[in-house]
């Protein structure tokens, strides 16, 4: 029974340490993973630019003038088909040989966030027909500012417009809406339609 019992503590060990290999090896594999979606994240900024663009007013707490917000709009899908075409792929090749990743599993992951995944959370965050993020960055709705003032009416003691109520408002019923699908649609079909004849100006230039 003594060595009967020796044995089976022996196997338990033995057992053990590829268990706590395997262990570490996922736990690296999930780290990596974290790492990539950073990488591709920073460098699907572009799409990100895009719709921050057109759902941030000219008149925002960073103090970026129209034409900026109209610059950051108009180059986003230039700089999203180079970044895809120039640095997807090496990367991806590159990471995967440090970490041991399929390549093509990192490249499609590359080209979900820089293609739309990022482009729609932020439509998601930031349009007022979806949550209406953007008031955050809106001057009027800074409290105690002097453009928050000024939409807060009252006659006499009766408050007709409450600017943080009325106006900086946010609505998390747009779930059961169409109209924040309608407005990712709408938002994005012109990414997407901007950055088409530049993938195929790039790839006639390779060709010849």
């Amino acid at each position: 029974m003594q060595l009967l019992f020796r044995s089976l503590i022996l196997g338990i060990r033995r057992k053990a340490r590829p268990a706590e290999g395997l262990a570490q090896r996922k736990m690296a594999r999930a780290a990596a993973w974290l790492l990539w979606i950073c990488i591709v994240s920073i460098l699907s900024l572009p799409s990100v630019f895009f719709t921050f663009a057109q759902s941030v007013p000219a008149q925002n707490v960073w103090d970026l003038d129209d034409g900026t917000l109209k610059l950051f709009h108009a180059t986003a899908p230039v700089q999203a088909v180079l970044i895809d075409m120039v640095l997807a792929w090496p990367v991806s090749t590159t990471f995967s040989s440090l970490t041991g990743i399929m390549p093509d599993r990192l490249l499609m992951t590359f080209r979900l966030f820089s293609a739309w995944l990022l482009a729609v959370l932020t439509t998601l965050s930031l349009d007022e027909n979806c949550y209406g993020g953007w008031k955050l960055a809106w001057k009027v709705c800074q409290e105690g500012s002097e453009e928050h003032e000024k939409f807060t009416w009252k006659i006499f003691e009766e408050e007709i417009l409450n600017t943080q109520r009325d106006i900086c408002g946010f609505s998390s019923a747009f779930w059961f809406e169409d109209r924040c699908s309608r407005a990712i649609v709408g938002g994005l079909t012109p990414f997407w339609l901007k950055k088409l004849p530049v993938e195929s100006n790039i790839e006639l230039k390779t060709l010849f």
